[in-house]
């Protein structure tokens, strides 16, 4: 028996059409789909733009506060820098105290000692004297000591007490410094009377007193050494083997040893202008050599003038070093090189030539 095959019947135009492209063909959204999309896209258009926003906000307050941060350090470093003035302020008002207390104490112990010395041996023959008495006594510290009055037998006369700054550290101390220039705080062009007793601060710039320095170097032979520096920090010395000066009636006269020694060179004996065995001159008391005028007024400052000489440590204070004009400035020639060169500090100090 033939089975006959099954005849599928050939699909016509229209139903391929539908088969073939029919799938092809989504259909249109619907209008409220697409407003639904659209309302999406504003709600993340939204989103973004209230992130910016916030961004933006973070941005600036992150400004704000490092602007504020930047001003509360800046006033912070101001206020340190302002404590810390003051805290070296009184530190150095606090140092300046403790240096007048320690005098002060110094001195009660050098009355005491005088006392026992006294009743030792009936007699103050070994009285303190300078600031060589002091060191040989064990007191050391650089400060301003009092040398006590004396009366007696191995005087001529009175000696009234004193107040001296002591040098007990250069080249073994016992250094009485007679003269001091540091900052110009003190005005040096006195007259005859101020120079005689002695003016300005102890701690600072002053002029011991032509008396003071009289009544020193004659109890015994003394050295001079005359301490300087200029304006760039470079320092140096000159000593003299003897140092003296005579009585107010002989003009406080200038007797100096020999130079022995010290990089500052020899400007008060230089053998082209020596100012050794002159008086000592004031703007009132004129006992210069020089032919012309006043020395002392030229200078403006009291010293041993010749014509008028190499050395003037009491002149102007001059800062910074070189200067035009009139020579009256600080000057050591030897050490400055020109007599419109002003030191920055100077010093000079006495101690017995055996010490």
């Amino acid at each position: 028996m033939i089975v006959p095959f099954p005849v599928t019947p050939y699909p016509t135009t229209e139903s391929f059409r539908k088969n073939m492209f029919g799938a092809l063909q989504s259909p249109s959204p619907s209008p409220q789909t697409i407003q639904k999309m659209v309302n999406q896209n504003i709600n993340q258009s939204n989103i973004i733009s209230a992130l910016q926003d916030q961004m933006a906000a973070d941005r600036q307050n992150t400004k704000d506060s490092l602007d504020k941060l930047s001003v509360q350090s800046s006033d912070l470093e101001r206020y340190v820098y302002e404590q810390t003035l003051l805290i070296k302020d009184k530190t150095r008002r606090l140092e300046t105290r403790n240096a007048r207390l320690e005098n002060t104490l110094m001195f009660l112990q050098q009355r005491v000692e005088n006392i026992s010395v006294k009743n030792e041996f009936g007699d103050v023959r070994d009285r303190v004297k300078d600031c060589s008495s002091l060191y040989k006594r064990g007191y050391t510290l650089n400060t301003v000591y009092m040398i006590p009055a004396y009366t007696g037998p191995f005087v001529m006369y009175t000696m009234p007490s004193f107040n001296t700054y002591c040098d007990m550290q250069t080249d073994g101390g016992g250094w009485t410094v007679i003269q001091r220039r540091v900052n110009g705080s003190v005005n040096f062009d006195r007259n005859w009377t101020d120079y005689k007793f002695g003016f300005g601060d102890k701690f600072g710039e002053y002029w011991l007193g032509n008396e003071n320095i009289y009544r020193i170097t004659n109890e015994r032979p003394n050295k001079l050494r005359v301490m300087i520096e200029d304006w760039m920090g470079m320092k140096a010395y000159a000593e003299y083997s003897t140092f003296s000066i005579s009585s107010e009636r002989d003009g406080y006269r200038l007797s100096l040893g020999e130079y022995s020694g010290g990089l500052a060179g020899d400007s008060i004996r230089n053998q082209y202008n020596s100012q050794n065995s002159m008086a000592f001159s004031t703007k009132d008391r004129d006992n210069d050599s020089s032919p012309e005028s006043s020395c002392a007024q030229r200078r403006r400052g009291g010293w041993w003038y010749s014509q008028c000489g190499w050395a003037s440590l009491n002149g102007l204070y001059r800062v910074g070093g070189q200067y035009l004009g009139r020579a009256n400035g600080i000057i050591w020639f030897s050490w400055g090189g020109s007599f419109r060169y002003s030191m920055k500090k100077v010093s000079m100090m006495v101690r017995p030539a055996d010490f």
